[in-house]
C-alpha cells in the first residue's frame, strides 16, 4: 500500500505532486496531471488501475439501468431508488447492484488520490443509506477513510451511533433517524467501545482518532511553553477553536492518554494479532480470507487492510503503538 501525503485532502500530480492547475485523467476521472507530459509519463503506472476503474464503473452502470428498468411485480416496486431505500438488500434483485457499487469502492482503493477517497466514501455511506442494516459490512471501512480525509468529528460520530443507537435499532422502521450522532464529545469516556465482543474495525479506528486528538494537543501543549503560536497541518479538532481555548491542555493530554492505553487493551482482547501486524504487517496487506471470524487472523487482516493507511499518514501514531507494545513485551 502508499500511503499519501499527511495532508492528503488536496488533489495533486501524480507523476510530480505539483498541486496547481490540474487536469483531470479523462478515463478514470480520480487522477490528476498538471500537463499532458506528465500524463504521458505516468500512464504506465496510472493504466491498469484506470482501466479497472472504468471497467467497475461500466458493470455498474449496467447494473443500475437494469433495476431502473425492471417491470413493477409483487416482488420488486416501482421507482426502486425512491421506494425502496433503507432496505435495499431486501429485495433479492438489488444484491448485483449493491456487490458492483462494493467492487467499484475495492478498485478505487487502486488510485490513491483525495478524490478517490472521497468518492469511495460517498459510495459506501450510499449503500448505508440504501442499506440501512448494511448487510454488506461497509460500516468497517469507513472510519478509516473518514480519518484519512480529516474527517474526525464526523468518524467519532459515525462511530458512535454503530455502538449505542445501532445496538437495539428497529432498521425496519424508516421512520426513525438514522446516523443521526452529530458532534459527539470526542473526549467522552470510551467505555462503550470496549465490551466483551468489542467490534474490531471500529475500536481500531477510535483508538487512532484519540491518538490524533492526543499528538495534536500536545503539540499545543508545547507551542504554548515556548512561546510560539503552533500551525498544525491537520488539527484533528479544526473547527472547535472554542474547545481548544476552553481545554487544560494538560488535563487533557492525562485523559487522551489514559483512553488510549484503555482502547489499546480493548484491541489486544478482541484480536491479539492486530497491534503485532500492525508494525509489521508484511503479506497481511494482500492476502484476502474469504471469511474471518472473532479474534481470528483473518479478521485482523481485514481491519489491517481497510485502515493501515489512515495509521501510515498520521506521522507519530504507530509509534505511539510501538511503545505500548515493547512495554508488554518487556514486562
Amino acid at each position: 500500500m502508499t500511503a499519501l501525503p499527511t495532508n492528503n485532502t488536496t488533489s495533486r500530480c501524480g507523476f510530480c505532486s505539483n498541486t496547481k492547475n490540474l487536469l483531470c485523467c479523462s478515463r478514470c476521472k480520480f487522477m490528476f496531471y498538471c500537463n499532458r507530459e506528465h500524463e504521458l509519463a505516468h500512464r504506465s503506472a496510472h493504466q491498469p488501475a484506470c482501466k479497472a476503474v472504468a471497467k467497475k464503473r461500466d458493470i455498474l452502470d449496467a447494473e443500475e439501468e437494469k433495476l431502473r428498468s425492471h417491470p413493477e411485480d409483487g416482488a420488486f416496486p416501482a421507482n426502486l431508488f425512491t421506494t425502496s431505500i433503507g432496505h435495499f438488500w431486501g429485495i433479492f434483485d438489488t444484491r448485483d447492484y449493491m456487490r458492483a457499487r462494493f467492487a467499484l469502492v475495492e478498485t478505487l482503493q487502486k488510485i490513491e488520490t483525495p478524490d478517490s477517497l472521497r468518492a469511495q466514501l460517498d459510495h459506501l455511506m450510499d449503500l448505508t443509506r440504501l442499506c440501512r442494516s448494511d448487510n454488506m459490512g461497509v460500516r468497517y471501512i469507513v472510519p478509516a477513510l473518514m480519518l484519512r480525509l480529516g474527517m474526525g468529528q464526523e468518524c467519532y460520530d459515525f462511530v458512535k451511533w454503530w455502538n449505542t443507537t445501532g445496538q437495539d435499532y428497529d432498521f425496519g422502521s424508516l421512520e426513525l433517524p438514522f446516523l443521526d450522532i452529530r458532534n459527539a464529545d470526542m473526549f467522552e469516556s470510551v467505555e462503550y467501545l470496549c465490551g466483551r465482543y468489542c467490534n474490531l474495525s471500529h475500536t481500531v479506528g477510535i483508538t487512532l482518532l484519540k491518538i490524533k486528538l492526543l499528538l495534536d494537543l500536545t503539540v499545543l501543549r508545547d507551542s504554548a511553553i515556548m512561546g510560539e503560536k503552533q500551525a498544525l497541518r491537520r488539527l484533528t479538532i479544526t473547527g472547535h477553536d472554542d474547545l481548544i481555548e476552553l481545554l487544560d491542555k494538560g488535563v487533557a493530554i492525562k485523559l487522551l492518554a489514559a483512553q488510549v492505553d484503555v482502547l489499546y487493551k480493548a484491541v489486544n482482547k478482541a484480536n491479539k494479532h492486530f497491534w503485532l501486524n500492525l508494525l509489521m504487517p508484511g503479506m497481511h496487506l494482500t492476502t484476502r480470507p474469504p471469511y474471518y471470524s472473532h479474534g481470528s487472523i483473518e479478521e485482523m487482516q481485514m481491519v489491517l487492510q481497510y485502515s493501515y493507511d489512515s495509521w501510515l499518514e498520521t506521522p507519530g501514531a504507530i509509534e505511539v503503538i510501538q511503545a505500548k507494545v515493547k512495554k508488554d513485551q518487556s514486562d
